[in-house]
């Protein structure tokens, strides 16, 4: 018979289960993580997990969701309307991506993909909407153009460092630099002669 939770010890055991994936995922990457691991650190029984996540892969995915809203965040206090503070944003951003261990398990090979065949289609659909709205709040700064080719403007931008390998790693931060100067010079330039910024 499972133990009925009160709500704090719900939201309790559920941050413990999310501390507990950051550190495992963090150290031993998703696949070679279990959920029998996870629970035995969090001090619940294995059944117990699946009153708080549907599946390992959604635990991960809230952790990635978790982590990005932390990016988007420092990406944004990073922000300016100027060309140099357009790339350092995209720079820090990318750094923090290299440095950050859940969101470099996006960059394994097809390990992006596995994951979002796993996962319920109403939480992807869920995700890219939020994700959405966030990169529709930075096209306010460039009005003369679709805000959803803004959006998608931004998301290519981050995308650049999923194909590394394709660029050719000894090429990679002459060409993402010099595309971030292009791209953040047009667009900077652009609004600032419009009068938006």
């Amino acid at each position: 018979m499972s133990k009925k939770f009160t709500s704090s010890e719900r939201e309790r055991v559920k941050n413990l289960l999310l501390q507990e994936g950051k550190n495992f995922f963090g150290k031993f990457g998703f696949k070679k993580t279990s959920i029998r691991e996870l629970t035995r650190a969090a001090g619940i029984g294995q059944g117990t997990f699946y009153h708080f996540f549907s599946s390992k892969e959604e635990l991960f995915f809230r952790l990635l969701e978790q982590e990005e809203k932390a990016l988007q965040k420092s990406f944004l206090e990073n922000w300016g309307a100027d060309p140099k503070s357009f790339k350092k944003a995209f720079l820090n951003a990318f750094k923090e991506i290299e440095n950050n261990p859940i969101l470099q398990q996006l960059f394994l090979e097809d390990e992006y993909q596995n994951l979002l065949k796993k996962l319920p289609p109403e939480l992807i659909e869920e995700h890219i909407k939020r994700d959405h709205k966030t990169l529709l709040a930075i096209s306010r700064f460039f009005p003369h153009h679709n805000p959803n080719a803004i959006a998608g403007l931004f998301r290519a931008l981050f995308l650049i460092s999923l194909h590394k390998k394709e660029i050719g790693a000894q090429n990679y931060q002459e060409t993402l630099d010099l595309l971030l100067d292009l791209v953040g010079r047009g667009l900077t330039e652009e609004a600032r002669d419009s009068g938006c910024n």
